[in-house]
């Protein structure tokens, strides 16, 4: 019972990115109807873990499918821009530890957080509050992991319905599982911080080709304008 710090601050920033997230989907459904595609992006509502809730094991790797699905539409947006998705080695857990892990996770979180509100900002869009920096309570380890994998459920869901609004290819990678697979806890944190590596290192570079993709959109379209009769 040494981790519940650290699984707040991801809970707090799940909630963060899950609404800038949603922002942004809303905000590019635009682009979805300008080129007719027959799906827009529709969010899903959160859902709170309700008592009794299941074992840290079992959140964990829920978690993993969950993250997987995250990343897999970090990556198919890389494809888009012509990029090579990133593929970040697997740590070895036993260098690491649990602690070790999770603050590695939390940092990659962060990184990928401030990232997703910079592609908001450069969309002209207002961006959610950051997390604050709260303390867990009475919250045990079973139930932030439980709040944890509600979190990244509903963020993949998004995840699954952005790519198919914006007809983003999913990613040919094999290497996430389709359902969850109870696995010692130290094996679904190790999958979570390759998986999360992955995505924040993608969401790099979508926003280092962003402001050449709108560029070159609000030229196009000028340029369009003006030939309008």
């Amino acid at each position: 019972m040494a981790h519940e710090h650290v699984l707040k601050m991801l809970v707090n920033g799940f909630a963060s990115t899950a609404g800038d997230f949603e922002k942004l989907g809303g905000f590019l459904n635009i682009r979805s109807q300008l080129y007719g595609a027959s799906r827009l992006f529709v969010p899903t509502m959160y859902q709170p873990p309700v008592p009794r809730y299941p074992s840290k094991e079992e959140s964990a790797a829920d978690a993993v499918v969950s993250a997987g699905t995250i990343a897999d539409a970090y990556s198919a947006a890389v494809k888009y821009f012509g990029g090579e998705p990133s593929s970040p080695d697997a740590l070895d857990p036993g260098l690491f530890g649990e602690a070790g892990l999770l603050e590695l996770i939390a940092s990659w979180q962060g990184v990928r957080a401030g990232v997703l509100k910079a592609i908001l900002t450069a969309y002209g869009e207002s961006v959610a509050a950051p997390p604050s920096a709260t303390l867990p309570g009475p919250a045990s380890e079973q139930l932030l992991w439980a709040v944890i994998a509600a979190w990244l459920r509903k963020i993949a869901a998004d995840a699954a319905s952005f790519s198919a609004a914006q007809r983003l290819q999913p990613s040919a990678r094999k290497s996430r599982p389709k359902s969850a697979r109870q696995a010692p806890i130290l094996e679904s944190i190790a999958l979570i911080e390759q998986t999360f590596h992955r995505a924040t290192l993608d969401a790099l570079l979508i926003a280092g080709d962003l402001p050449y993709h709108l560029y070159q959109t609000a030229h196009r379209t000028a340029l369009r304008a003006k030939r309008s009769p």
